[in-house]
């Protein structure tokens, strides 16, 4: 609800958005135990025995494959958080916490849960549109730094990107240029 009513407020002050919603590739699979530990104590102050409790929730976890009765070896993960439990997303979001501090930085409005995350920058057509698109760029570029540090990896083929705006606004922006790489 929070990004439509943005986005009808730069409707309503005649301008469009230029709108990313990011998509992670095994987002959940991928996230470093140590990492979120480290990050858990650095940015809430989770500690000691809550800490430990952590750790206790994550580790000793295996996964194998079974076919036709037939049981794969077990291999234990030290890189995940537990899809369709309740701390799984919590895990996440912690983990990617400092995402936000590069959103603020680069002054992109944002809206993040869990690995679902969108980000947009109101533009008025023909005035600041290339500036717009210039921060976005840049902003994406320092995102895609901190994601490869942080063993994630942004889905170019599911990451998302539109123009909003009415029909004027979207014939008057030139869309050659624009590209999300």
């Amino acid at each position: 609800m929070r990004i439509q009513n943005d986005l009808l407020q730069c409707l309503d002050h005649k301008q469009g958005c230029f709108l990313v919603l990011l998509d992670l590739s095994a987002a959940f699979d991928t996230v470093n135990h140590t990492i979120l530990i480290q990050r858990l104590a650095e940015r809430f102050g989770i500690r000691d025995n809550a800490s430990d409790w952590i750790k206790s929730y994550l580790s000793g976890r295996s996964n194998f494959v079974t076919i036709n009765k037939a049981r794969s070896h077990s291999l234990e993960q030290h890189c995940n958080v537990p899809q369709g439990s309740v701390l799984g997303p919590t895990f996440f979001s912690d983990y990617i916490a400092p995402l936000g501090n590069i959103f603020r930085k680069w002054g992109v409005p944002y809206h993040s849960y869990a690995d679902d995350t969108q980000i947009y920058v109101p533009f008025t057509p023909g005035v600041d549109e290339d500036a717009a698109f210039e921060k976005l760029t840049k902003c994406l570029q320092e995102v895609r730094s901190w994601m490869a540090k942080n063993l994630l990896k942004l889905n170019d083929d599911n990451t998302d990107f539109m123009i909003v705006g009415n029909n004027y606004f979207v014939s008057h922006v030139n869309c050659s240029r624009l590209t999300i790489a």
